[in-house]
């Protein structure tokens, strides 16, 4: 066999087992040969896989992607619709897979593309299936964009270097530009552009609101005007306007306008997009993305305006400083209506995280009148409990007017929550035993607990079951405890594909939640993951 030929048979066996998707998963061997050097200046030099001059929004960049478990490289998510074209970023090798993993969610229909210099491109999520493999050329088509393996079309974009033998998450630190845009850039609702093409359009000016003298009132509509120069000769139709706005928080956000505005050849126009700010403070310009003949323009831009706080302000807020797992969220507010005529909410809202970093919220959802001049009290109430203890915090208070949540205030106040919380930490086979279950259930709670009885409810392939154990099994549990219970299968209904759904357990006359473990179910045919399963990773 030619030695070039054998190479790339070696390569396409590994390719196909060994791609790493996520983060947790052990790397496998990528390449029989020694590989390459990893080369971090590529990546700034790949294009963006969409159109010269079109742009598409962040949805989710890298950070979520590792804390959720969805991605081990540099991953970005960008809301391109259903079938926009994708295009090559790079040339190299492109492999056409498709990721059948049972999970939530996963790759659908995606390409790996594996680039020299040590990179691989992955672009997931794509409309039509396709199969094996082929040398493509930087900005050829290779597909579409779609929904598949997810439930709101995006593309999944992922970057993933090599390290010896192996695909890994790149250095961080090294990459300073992705994609032809600085990594500083490349943040949540901000527009990306393919900056492939000339830019005819300029801003002529700072954008202002239509009425520039003074602040604007908060949550009232204004119309932010954006100057702009022409510096083409041909005349430029502006379809669609999008302006990336930063609010007093800090936060980006992006407001969008659909017109069809003129801007003549080397002469001046004026486009409005309509704002309506929810949140007092200043707000300032840092982006403008124009739509001309379906090409994309990103012009820098500059200016703002200050929105005045509400007519009533938050004047203060008390959360308990400690609560029972199980035990409803109360929190008393204060407001102070500072004008002299009375002022209404159609509701209030304190809202925060959990120790989980969940977000909870309390509400008063009726119409609330505070006279002129005056201070009103009132209390919030959550509509679910804590069941799980550790640190919460409130950290804003938004009031509804005129149908819209606008931020009254922006606060820090915390509450600790106490009680028991017990865990199902393992719910599997014996290694060497296949018909025995071992149920290993921890206190995680701040107090000791002894369960009365705990309920499992879950499914197989012969439908819904609900299974009762009873407390004795497990004993009173200290904070911090663990204790392991071996069940025996013939004596509970507990089959090889049962799957745990949801759990619970009585104690002192009162039902709280069992918390899951990250495996739900248990395989009593293997006491060991095969290694299909421990490289398929999460997406």
């Amino acid at each position: 066999m030619h030695r070039a030929t054998h190479r790339r048979r070696v390569l396409r066996f590994i390719l196909g087992l060994l791609l790493v998707v996520a983060s947790g998963i052990r790397p496998v061997p990528a390449f029989a040969e020694e590989p390459e050097a990893t080369d971090y200046s590529l990546p700034g030099r790949f294009a963006l896989p969409w159109a010269c001059g079109e742009s598409f929004r962040v949805t989710w960049e890298p950070q979520g992607h590792w804390e959720n478990g969805k991605a081990t490289g540099v991953a970005y998510d960008f809301g391109l619709p259903v079938g926009t074209p994708v295009f090559a970023p790079a040339a190299g090798t492109a492999y056409f897979l498709r990721d059948d993993r049972p999970l939530e969610t996963n790759f659908g229909h995606y390409i790996d593309l594996v680039v020299e210099g040590g990179w691989l491109i992955r672009l997931a999520h794509l409309a039509e299936e396709q199969s094996g493999e082929r040398e493509v050329r930087a900005g050829e088509l290779i597909g579409y964009s779609g929904v598949s393996g997810v439930t709101e079309a995006h593309l999944h974009v992922e970057l993933l270097a090599r390290e010896g033998h192996m695909w890994v998450r790149p250095d961080v630190e090294r990459l300073d530009v992705l994609f032809g845009v600085p990594v500083a850039d490349l943040v949540e609702e901000t527009q990306v552009v393919n900056a492939g093409c000339a830019v005819s359009l300029a801003m002529d000016g700072e954008a202002r609101l239509e009425v520039p003298d003074g602040p604007t009132p908060i949550g009232q509509p204004a119309s932010l005007w954006l100057p702009l120069y022409n510096e083409g000769l041909e005349d430029a139709a502006v379809e669609r306007a999008a302006v990336s706005l930063r609010g007093p928080d800090g936060t980006l956000s992006t407001v969008t306008a659909e017109g069809a505005w003129d801007v003549p050849g080397k002469g001046h126009a004026e486009i409005t997009v309509p704002v309506r700010p929810d949140e007092a403070g200043p707000w300032a310009v840092e982006g403008v993305v124009l739509s001309v003949q379906g090409a994309a323009h990103h012009l820098p831009a500059a200016g703002g305006y200050l929105v005045d706080p509400a007519h009533v302000a938050l004047v203060g807020l008390r959360t308990p400083p400690v609560l029972q797992v199980g035990e409803q969220v109360r929190v008393e507010v204060w407001l102070q209506n500072e004008t002299d005529a009375d002022a209404a909410l159609d509701g209030l809202y304190v809202s925060g995280l959990t120790a989980s970093h969940e977000t909870w919220e309390a509400v008063a959802d009726r119409r609330i009148v505070v006279p002129a001049g005056e201070y009103r009290r009132l209390i919030l109430e959550t509509a679910s409990v804590p069941h799980s203890v550790g640190q919460w915090t409130a950290t804003r208070v938004d009031a509804l007017a005129s149908g819209e949540r606008l931020v009254l205030a922006r606060v820090e106040e915390g509450l600790s929550v106490e009680g028991a919380e017990v865990a199902i930490e393992r719910l599997e086979a014996l290694p060497d035993d296949a018909a025995t279950i071992s149920l290993v259930v921890t206190n995680r709670g701040t107090v000791p607990t002894a369960p009365d009885d705990l309920l499992l409810w879950g499914e197989d392939a012969d439908g819904w079951r609900d299974i009762s154990l009873p407390g004795d099994l497990i004993g009173p549990l200290a904070p911090g405890e663990s204790r392991e219970v071996l069940l025996a299968a013939d004596d509970y209904p507990l089959r090889p594909d049962f799957r745990l759904v949801d759990a619970g357990f009585w104690a002192a006359g009162e039902y709280l939640p069992l918390r899951l473990p990250p495996r739900l179910g248990y395989d009593a045919q293997a006491s060991e993951p095969s290694e299909e399963a421990a490289d398929s990773g999460t997406v």
